[in-house]
C-alpha cells in the first residue's frame, strides 16, 4: 500500500469563490482519502475563506501571508517559508493555484530538493517568455483547459509526462439525496411538494436570464403552481438589488442570494435549468450542473454548453437555446411528470459519479504527484 502524500495547497485569495471553493473542495477530498493536506493563503485582507476552509476541516499553515498588495517585507517572509519547507522536505508536494503564490514558490525553490513544484495554470500567461523562468523551476502542471495543455506540448514548454488534464469533478459524499429541502422551502414560503425548476445563476449570467424568464411565463400555462427557484451565486452583493428588479412581477419565482449553492438547495429542486443556454458556460456553472446532477436532479441545458457533454447516457435534456419552445416543452415534460423527473434524476446522478467522483480525481492526481516524485515520465 502506497504511503499518504503530504500536500500542501497554496492560493493568494481570501474569498471562498471560483478557484479557492475548487482548491478547498480537493484539499477536504484528499484529506478523506487519508493524505495529509494544508492550505496557505491571502492573510493579509480579511476574507470568507479562512472560515470557509476551517468548516471543511483542512488546516490552515498561517505562516504565510500570500499577499500581491502586502508589501516586499511581507513577501520576502513568505520566500524565507517556502524556503524553509524546501530545505527540509516538510511536504511531498506544493501545489500553487493562483495568482502570487506561483512567483514566491518559484523564487524560493532550491536546485536540488525531494519537494515538488506543481502549479495550476488557467491561462496563457504561463507561456509569455518573462515567465519562462517559472516553468523552469516547475515540476508539473495541472490545467483544466485542453487547448492550454495543447500548446504547452507544441511549443516544447514542458514535457508531456509532466501536465496534468484536469476534468471537472464533484463529490458524490456531499451532493447526493437526502434531507434539508423542506427548510429550504420553509424559508422561501414554497410549499411542500411543489414542482420547481431550479436556476443557479452566477454574476456573468445575468445578462441571459431575461429569455429564459419569459419562456417560464409560458411554462406556467400548461404547469400551474410550477415556481422557479432562482439561486444567484453572487460574486458582487451589489447585484443583489439588480436581480430583484429583474424579477419583480414574476409572482411564481423565488430567489435565493447565495455565496455557495449548498447541497440542501439541489434537493429543493426538481430539475435544473443550466445556464447559460446559449454559450459555453463558465468553470461555475459546469460544477453546479455537476452538483444538480449528484443530488439526483435531471439538467436541462442548451446544446452549446459544455455541461451538455455530462450526458453521455441520459440525466436530463439538451435544448436548442435559439428556440424558446425547445426549452418550454422540455421543462414542461419534466415538471407535469414527477415520476419521470425522478428517474432521469437517477440516471443523472449516475452520469455525474461514474466518471467525474471527486474520489476519482483524487487518485488521478496522486498517481500524477507520484510520477513526478518518482521523476521517471
Amino acid at each position: 500500500m502506497q504511503r499518504p502524500l503530504r500536500i500542501l495547497h497554496t492560493i493568494s485569495l481570501n474569498r471562498f469563490a471560483g478557484p479557492a471553493e475548487a482548491v478547498v473542495r480537493l484539499a477536504r477530498a484528499q484529506s478523506r482519502c487519508g493524505h495529509e493536506v494544508a492550505i496557505a493563503m491571502d492573510t493579509f485582507k480579511e476574507g470568507d475563506l479562512r472560515k470557509k476552509t476551517e468548516e471543511f476541516g483542512i488546516p490552515i499553515d498561517d505562516r504565510f501571508v500570500l499577499s500581491r498588495k502586502a508589501g516586499s517585507i511581507f513577501h520576502m517572509r513568505d520566500v524565507l517559508t517556502f524556503k524553509k519547507i524546501w530545505m527540509e522536505s516538510a511536504v511531498d508536494i506544493i501545489h500553487c493555484h493562483k495568482s502570487h503564490d506561483h512567483t514566491l514558490a518559484a523564487i524560493s525553490r532550491p536546485s536540488s530538493t525531494s519537494t515538488r513544484l506543481v502549479r495550476s495554470i488557467f491561462n496563457e500567461r504561463a507561456f509569455d517568455t518573462k515567465y519562462a523562468w517559472q516553468l523552469r523551476r516547475t515540476d508539473g502542471l495541472v490545467t483544466m483547459d485542453k487547448s492550454i495543455g495543447k500548446e504547452l506540448l507544441n511549443k516544447g514548454l514542458i514535457d508531456s509526462w509532466r501536465v496534468f488534464l484536469l476534468s471537472k469533478a464533484v463529490d458524490p459524499h456531499v451532493y447526493r439525496p437526502g434531507k434539508g429541502a423542506e427548510e429550504v422551502l420553509e424559508a422561501l414560503d414554497i410549499a411542500p411538494g411543489s414542482t420547481i425548476a431550479g436556476l443557479v445563476v452566477c454574476d456573468e449570467d445575468l445578462d441571459d436570464l431575461r429569455p429564459v424568464l419569459q419562456s417560464w411565463e409560458k411554462v406556467l400555462e400548461d404547469v400551474p403552481g410550477a415556481v422557479m427557484l432562482l439561486v444567484h451565486v453572487r460574486g458582487d452583493k451589489d447585484k443583489d438589488g439588480f436581480v430583484d428588479g429583474m424579477l419583480s412581477g414574476h409572482e411564481s419565482v423565488r430567489c435565493m442570494h447565495v455565496d455557495m449553492c449548498r447541497p440542501e438547495i439541489y434537493r429543493a429542486f426538481t430539475l435544473e435549468i443550466v445556464m447559460p443556454l446559449g454559450e459555453r458556460g463558465s468553470t461555475a456553472c459546469h460544477r453546479h450542473a455537476l452538483e444538480a446532477m449528484a443530488s439526483s436532479v435531471p439538467i436541462v441545458v442548451g446544446g452549446e454548453n459544455d455541461a451538455a457533454g455530462l450526458l453521455h447516457g441520459g440525466g436530463g435534456v439538451v435544448v436548442d437555446a435559439g428556440q424558446p419552445a425547445s426549452l418550454q416543452h422540455a421543462l414542461v415534460e419534466l415538471l407535469s411528470d414527477t415520476s419521470k423527473a425522478a428517474d432521469v434524476g437517477s440516471e443523472a446522478r449516475h452520469e455525474a459519479t461514474h466518471e467525474n467522483a471527486m474520489d476519482l480525481q483524487v487518485e488521478q492526481i496522486a498517481e500524477f504527484y507520484r510520477t513526478l516524485l518518482d521523476g521517471v515520465g
